[in-house]
């Protein structure tokens, strides 16, 4: 369609409300912009999914038991992605807690105090507390000193360890992040060079100084447990890695 400019307008361009507005050798046109509908991806519906499940349990939870997330969450901050503390709702708890649960095919905890509480196996990391180099194999510019395994931050690489672990099973993984006077970037792979768990734990953390807990899902078979350092971050030790089975 054509349109005529009046005499305090000199040019038009742009989309408003849909509609695109373009000069061409007729005059200025105005023609319909089609809505573009982006798909979702399988693990962006995956986590909806998970999450409408979630609102649902928390609907179908008594008073008693709302009243004891929401009394749990008045005392408990959760510490943000660069260490600062901040307090959720009672129903932010819940769905944050029990999403790694609903996420690994775990029933539900009826209790906040029971988050990371599960059915262990055996420890699969040996000298996880690095109180020598024993069972580890490290690469320039790691090193393993007074108890701890050490990243300098000079060029990327990694320390790993001989350990088995199947495909598709649910672990507890635990450690601990020191000595970082910035934030601690580093991914964990197995032997073929891949993520060694599923999403959310298949990416670059970027972490702060602090103990971490995960429950976490083998990706596939492999042979290795890889902690691999990158210089976007900054210098920074490990120590007290755990890695046992849930036996769900």
């Amino acid at each position: 369609m054509l349109i005529k400019l009046g005499s305090n307008i000199s040019e038009v361009s742009g989309t408003v409300a849909g509609n695109t507005f373009q000069k061409s050798q007729g005059g200025y046109q105005v023609r319909n912009k089609p809505a573009y509908k982006r798909q979702p991806s399988v693990s962006q519906q995956l986590i909806r999914s998970i999450h409408k499940t979630l609102l649902s349990a928390w609907s179908n939870l008594t008073p008693n038991q709302i009243s004891l997330w929401n009394s749990f969450a008045q005392v408990t901050p959760i510490r943000g992605k660069f260490g600062d503390k901040h307090f959720l709702s009672g129903q932010a708890i819940f769905l944050k807690y029990q999403f790694i649960y609903a996420f690994n095919g775990l029933p539900l905890i009826s209790s906040p105090y029971l988050y990371n509480q599960v059915p262990l196996g055996p420890e699969m990391i040996v000298n996880g507390s690095f109180n020598s180099s024993t069972n580890w194999t490290i690469s320039a510019p790691w090193n393993i000193s007074n108890g701890t395994a050490n990243y300098n931050n000079t060029s990327a690489n990694h320390l790993y360890q001989l350990v088995s672990i199947p495909a598709n099973t649910n672990f507890l993984l635990k450690f601990e992040i020191l000595n970082a006077p910035g934030l601690a970037n580093f991914r964990l792979f197995n032997n073929s060079g891949s993520s060694l768990f599923k999403a959310p734990y298949n990416t670059l953390f970027t972490l702060p100084a602090g103990f971490y807990s995960w429950l976490v899902k083998s990706n596939i078979v492999s042979s290795r447990f890889r902690f691999y350092g990158y210089t976007s971050g900054t210098l920074f030790s490990v120590d007290n890695i755990s890695l046992k089975l849930i036996n769900s």
